[in-house]
C-alpha cells in the first residue's frame, strides 16, 4: 500500500482539516531543499516531479487522505494510480520507486497481499490506524489552538503562534488538555495585567512564545520585559519597508529633477536679461558667480548642470 510520508505534517493545515473534501492542497515551495535539487539534477527529475504533484492531488482525494486504496480497503497498485492521474504507468512506477527510497522517502509502502483478507492485512490496518490517530490528534491540536487564539486580543502572527503552540504540545508530551489548562491561567493573568490595561499588548506570535512567564508572573519583571518587547515591536513596525524606501528614493529623484529643471530655466532667463540689457544688479551678480563656478568646474573636470 502506498501512503504519502508525513501527509498530515506537510500537506495539511488547520484550515484544510476543517473540510472533508479538498479542492486544493498546501504544497511546500522549498525549491532550495536538498532533495528537490537532487531530484532536479537527475535525467528524468522534471518528469518525476510533475508526476509527483499529480500523485499528491490524487492522494488528497483518499480516505483517509494521503493513502491510496479503494472504498473496500484494497490498496492501489501503480496501474491503478496511473489510471487515476491519467499518466503513463511506467512513469508512475518510476516516480514511486525513486521517491520511496532514500534520500527522498516521500512515499511509504506497506506489504500487502491481493486483498485485505491476505496475510498483509495486519500491517495495512496498523498503518491506517496510525494515520487516523495522527489525523485526529492534529485536528484536536488545531481546534485547541483556534479556541485560545480567538480569546487573544491582538491576533497578529498566527502562523508563528501556531508553530509555538505545536512545540509546546510536544513539551507536554501530547497532553493538549494540560497545556490548555496552563495557557488559560497564563492568559487570564496577562489580560488582567497593568500592561494590557495600559495598552501595551504583545502580538499573538510574541505572547504564544513566552506565555509561560504569565503562569505566576512577577509584576516588576513582567512590566520591564513587556515594555521592552512592546518597544521592539513598535520599532519593527515603524521601520520602513523596502518598498517604502524604494518609493521614497524615486520621489526624491523626481524632486531633484524638477529642481534642476527649474534652476536651468531660471539661469536661462537671467542670461537673456543680461543679453538684452534688462538685467538687475542681482541678475548680473548671480550670472558672474555661475560663470566662475562653471569655469572652475571645467578646469577640474566637474560637470555643472545649470545650463
Amino acid at each position: 500500500m502506498y501512503t504519502i510520508t508525513n501527509w498530515d505534517d506537510w500537506y495539511e493545515t488547520c484550515e484544510t482539516r476543517k473540510y472533508k473534501t479538498l479542492k486544493w492542497i498546501p504544497l511546500p515551495v522549498k525549491l532550495d531543499g536538498r532533495n528537490y535539487q537532487r531530484l532536479m539534477k537527475t535525467k528524468r527529475g522534471p518528469q518525476i516531479f510533475g508526476c509527483w504533484c499529480a500523485i499528491l492531488e490524487a492522494a488528497s482525494k483518499g480516505n483517509p487522505r494521503g493513502v491510496f486504496m479503494d472504498r473496500d480497503g484494497n490498496p492501489y497498485n501503480t496501474e491503478d494510480i496511473a489510471l487515476v492521474i491519467d499518466m503513463p504507468e511506467p512513469l508512475v512506477a518510476e516516480t514511486l520507486t525513486v521517491l520511496s527510497t532514500p534520500p527522498f522517502d516521500w512515499v511509504s509502502t506497506a506489504t500487502t497481499g491481493e486483498s485485505p483478507a491476505s496475510a498483509g492485512e495486519p500491517a495495512v490496518s496498523a498503518s491506517l490506524n496510525r494515520i487516523e490517530l495522527n489525523r485526529i490528534e492534529q485536528k484536536n491540536i488545531c481546534a485547541s489552538f483556534e479556541a485560545i487564539w480567538k480569546r487573544y486580543i491582538k491576533r497578529k502572527g498566527k502562523k508563528e503562534a501556531l508553530t509555538h503552540f505545536k512545540a509546546d504540545v510536544k513539551k507536554e508530551k501530547g497532553d493538549v488538555a494540560a497545556l490548555i489548562a496552563l495557557m488559560d491561567v497564563a492568559l487570564e493573568h496577562y489580560l488582567e495585567s497593568d500592561e494590557v490595561k495600559g495598552g501595551f499588548i504583545q502580538h499573538g506570535s510574541t505572547w504564544f512564545n513566552n506565555w509561560r512567564d504569565w503562569i505566576e508572573p512577577d509584576p516588576l519583571i513582567q512590566h520591564a520585559k513587556v515594555t521592552a518587547e512592546y518597544a521592539a515591536e513598535r520599532e519593527q513596525a515603524d521601520k520602513p519597508s523596502p518598498e517604502q524606501i524604494a518609493a521614497a528614493k524615486v520621489d526624491a529623484e523626481a524632486r531633484a529633477e524638477v529642481d534642476r529643471e527649474h534652476a536651468m530655466k531660471t539661469t536661462a532667463e537671467m542670461r537673456k536679461r543680461v543679453d538684452d540689457g534688462t538685467a538687475s544688479k542681482m541678475d548680473i551678480y548671480l550670472i558672474e558667480v555661475l560663470d566662475r563656478v562653471e569655469s572652475d568646474g571645467e578646469a577640474d573636470g566637474t560637470e555643472i548642470g545649470t545650463g
